[in-house]
């Protein structure tokens, strides 16, 4: 009790010494006391959330990459603090340090290693010790196609040491669920209802520090992306698509995408309502997003596969889908639409790769090396798979291309010893189908794999494999 009491003492005493100091610091420097105790604040709650290292991380993670572009704009609009333009790279060194420390100090679970594991390893070490030396790009931007490419990666060995069972998944997929809801409507809010609210948050502050007075193309105050012109033919002019927190249409779009398949496989586990499906594929059509489209769609035809269980209806939509997209593709050459861009950004890089083998180094395709290494940069951008060919070479994209059939393999392999279990059973039908269409949609177009709109679903992935004995046992319980 004595000891107890000490220790109040104590505490108060430095209570006591230390406010009056606070108050004079705030009197006297206000804006550096308010920005040292946001700082010391956010250092608290990143130290808090990397020592969890649970489900309660991943979604932080979650919620970071929703919204630390909204709060980025805001403080380099009205606030006008051009500094916080760096906060776009706390997200990447959140999740590094993140699995820095789950590896060093709760490391167990790599000693169960996988093809998926090795190719990840593998991939991750010729980007750092090979490709990053062999280009001729500049360090800036050959980082900054590092962050790109290293991505999924990450996400995947970020997996591996996290544990969930059934009850966490749900919660958690249900968590998501609920923010995606809240994009949907700040999207409708800053779309329609307020329409100039990016013009009056100063975005183009942001936007100028990214990409340049040179590169940046605005149109109505927003930029280019917010706007589609596909349509223009048929309106007359272009179609603004929503943006929400994101700040990005396509990425909001592939995001609402994995969120829908989720609830359309395991809308009754998930105690999903009908109207929350109607609400968030109003928002996905809102933002104009071909991938986020692509996602449900293919997501869509294995729901009547693997839940519905009619594969005669399966094929022929499938065939019906087929016949879609050669008919689109046909549209989009003969009236050189967006999509022209998309897939040349891969038939492009098929050629770079030849020349390059071994791939022709960091920084030098994509959408990231056009922007920052202009003087380096051989092959196109607009697909994530063709930045990979160009970058890492045939070789690279062989190993790229195997990450994803063996995750999606062990998906469907497991998915298949969970009949008796609807949850699981959807759930990793689920995962299956959204692995698949991020594979299809990074051919043509690079948002569809990105730290926002690829992370969370590579990561339940390898949740769902690492897991499998965990989650089996569960079931074998029930």
């Amino acid at each position: 009790m004595n000891i107890l009491s000490d220790k109040l003492i104590t505490a108060k005493t430095s209570v006591y010494i230390i406010t009056p100091i606070l108050l004079v610091l705030v009197g006297f420097f206000p804006v550096y006391s308010v920005l040292a105790l946001v700082f010391a604040m956010s250092l608290w709650i990143t130290l808090a959330y990397i020592l969890k290292g649970n489900a309660k991380s991943v979604y932080f993670i979650f919620l970071i990459s929703i919204f630390q572009n909204f709060v980025t704009i805001i403080l380099m609009g009205p606030f006008n603090i051009s500094a916080a333009y760096y906060l776009q790279y706390y997200k990447e060194f959140f999740l590094i340090i993140l699995i820095a420390y789950l590896f060093l100090f709760k490391s167990r679970r790599m000693a169960k290693f996988n093809p998926i594991d090795l190719i990840s390893i593998l991939i991750i070490f010729y980007l750092i010790a090979v490709s990053f030396w062999i280009s001729d790009g500049s360090l800036f931007g050959k980082m900054a196609s590092l962050r790109q490419i290293i991505i999924p990666f990450l996400f995947y060995l970020l997996g591996k040491h996290i544990v969930m069972g059934t009850t966490d998944l749900k919660k958690f997929t249900n968590k998501i669920i609920g923010v995606g809801i809240l994009m949907v409507a700040f999207g409708i809010f800053e779309g329609y209802i307020y329409p100039t609210f990016w013009q009056d948050m100063k975005v183009i502050n942001f936007f100028l520090a990214r990409r340049g007075e040179e590169l940046l193309t605005f149109i109505f105050g927003v930029p280019l992306s917010f706007y589609t012109h596909d349509f223009q033919n048929i309106v007359g002019g272009p179609v603004r698509r929503i943006a929400s927190f994101v700040a990005n249409p396509p990425v909001l779009g592939h995001v609402l995408g994995f969120l829908i398949v989720f609830l359309l496989f395991s809308r009754k586990e998930l105690n999903g309502k009908k109207l929350t499906i109607l609400f968030l594929s109003m928002g996905l059509l809102l933002t104009l997003g071909k991938g986020g489209l692509l996602t449900v769609l293919v997501g869509a035809v294995f729901y009547l596969l693997f839940v519905i269980r009619k594969p005669l209806v399966t094929y022929f939509l499938g065939g019906v889908f087929t016949i879609g997209v050669i008919m689109y593709l046909k549209v989009v050459f003969e009236h050189q639409l967006s999509g022209a861009k998309h897939v040349a950004g891969f038939t492009d890089n098929i050629i770079v790769a030849l020349e390059h083998p071994f791939g022709a180094g960091l920084g030098t395709s994509g959408n990231l090396s056009e922007l920052y290494n202009q003087s380096a940069t051989i092959g196109s951008g607009e697909s994530f798979a063709g930045l990979v060919m160009g970058q890492l070479g045939i070789i690279g994209f062989i190993f790229f291309s195997l990450f994803f059939i063996f995750i999606m393999l062990n998906l469907l392999r497991i998915m298949k010893s969970f009949k008796s279990d609807r949850f699981l059973y959807t759930f990793t039908g689920a995962l299956f189908s959204i692995v698949c269409a991020i594979f299809v949609g990074g051919i043509v177009t690079e948002s569809a794999i990105s730290y926002t709109s690829a992370g969370i679903p590579l990561f339940l992935s390898s949740v769902v494999i690492n897991n499998y004995k965990k989650l089996k046992e569960e079931v074998t319980v029930r």
